[in-house]
């Protein structure tokens, strides 16, 4: 793989799997970000007002506070309400998909996250604030129709 470079971008990493969490900080390093990592959601919002980032990737599955109640969260803070939320998850469930979508998420990958997608990601982060339309994994589209936007 060959890092993408975006400029300087901050990226916060939310996973209670550190060797997940660690790992994933490191090729967003490669990629030129400044990565920190939480191993876990519970001060999801404290952090990320004294970080802010430009884009926050969660794990949407988290004991205690999962992904969607950490994003719900983030979204209330007027701060960091503009950062764009990515949400990692395993699952492919046509449920878990839309429930990350409701919670606020901008867009849903898969992990592991296809490197040419995290490019497209940090790309994407490094020119705009947040998209205005949710951003599906194409390993998904196959599965999952969502309604159109208005």
């Amino acid at each position: 793989m060959s890092p993408v470079k975006t400029g300087h971008l901050k990226a916060l990493v939310v996973n209670d799997s550190e060797d997940g969490a660690e790992s994933f900080a490191v090729v967003l390093g490669l990629c030129g970000c400044e990565a920190k990592v939480l191993y876990g959601a519970d001060d999801v919002v404290r952090e990320a007002v004294a970080f802010l980032p430009h884009v926050i990737f969660i794990d949407v599955r988290m004991p205690r506070v999962d992904g969607c109640e950490a994003a719900r969260r983030i979204r209330r803070e007027s701060v960091i309400a503009d950062v764009w939320l990515i949400a990692a998850s395993g699952s492919s469930s046509v449920v878990t998909v839309r429930e990350s979508e409701a919670a606020g998420f901008d867009a849903y990958y898969l992990t592991p996250i296809d490197p040419s997608v995290l490019g497209a990601i940090l790309a994407r982060a490094s020119l705009e604030r947040r998209s205005r339309s949710f951003v599906l994994d194409p390993q998904l589209a196959p599965l999952l129709r969502s309604p159109s936007r208005t």
